[in-house]
């Protein structure tokens, strides 16, 4: 192991109320979010269903260096222990589909350099580059099984991208693990892929926090305010970038 039982308690009770504060948009129900109109040539996209009762933004915790190290030493310590109870393979690399798992990539390989383990990654671009070399793939891979890894999983449909990737591109073996934030579905443990059952390996289930709509807890951030119908500034410096200069 490479923290304590102790330490991991601390670790978890201080990413719940991260997460609880500050990845969780709880909707006001007297606002629909989902507001959008033409201007100029712009067309800006609404948020959805109108009728939406919260959003998960874990972003805010990847891009946050104190809680990325927690994500990425609690991810690091359980594969560890995988690998030392023969679980999991020895020479295992971790994978993500940009750009969601790109910080928890780099947080977990910065992780094990502390203990002198090494770990290697590379990421599955969402689409083939379409100059130079055309890849589909960032980093160098090994011959190693892969374990996947990001922030949530709802429907399972990044996991399937970057395995028809790995599969047809690289002709790589799925590890026997795969690691998230947050897993979406109450009573899930593996995921069927291809045939086989990976282990659906979570720090908390989204069922564990409340997404009710709660006025202490409300936040927007100024470039996401449509409230007052507003649109952000970028699109008007679009329309017109002398207003600005």
């Amino acid at each position: 192991m490479l923290i304590t039982d102790s330490e991991k308690e601390t670790i978890l009770k201080k990413l719940y109320s991260f997460i609880d504060e500050n990845c969780i948009f709880r909707c006001d129900p007297e606002v629909k979010y989902n507001y959008c109109s033409d201007i100029g040539n712009i067309t800006p996209k609404g948020t959805g269903n109108k009728n939406m009762k919260s959003q998960w933004f874990l972003r805010r915790l990847t891009h946050n260096p104190i809680a990325l190290e927690w994500v990425s030493i609690l991810f690091l310590n359980d594969l560890v222990i995988k690998i030392k109870n023969g679980e999991e393979d020895t020479n295992i690399q971790i994978a993500g589909l940009e750009t969601g798992s790109l910080p928890l990539l780099a947080g977990m390989q910065m992780q094990a350099m502390k203990f002198n383990i090494p770990l290697f990654s590379f990421s599955v671009r969402k689409d083939r580059k379409s100059y130079g070399l055309f890849n589909y793939i960032e980093g160098i891979p090994s011959e190693g099984p892969v374990v996947f890894v990001d922030d949530l999983v709802n429907s399972g449909s990044t996991i399937n991208k970057c395995y028809d990737v790995i599969k047809y591109e690289l002709e790589l073996q799925l590890a026997n693990n795969s690691y998230f934030i947050i897993d979406l579905h109450d009573e899930r443990t593996h995921l069927g892929i291809d045939g086989k059952e990976v282990c659906c390996n979570y720090i908390f289930k989204g069922k564990e926090f409340s997404r009710e709509y709660d006025k202490e807890k409300y936040w927007l951030p100024k470039d996401c305010d449509k409230t007052k119908q507003k649109r952000p500034e970028y699109f008007r410096m679009q329309q017109n970038k002398e207003e600005f200069f």
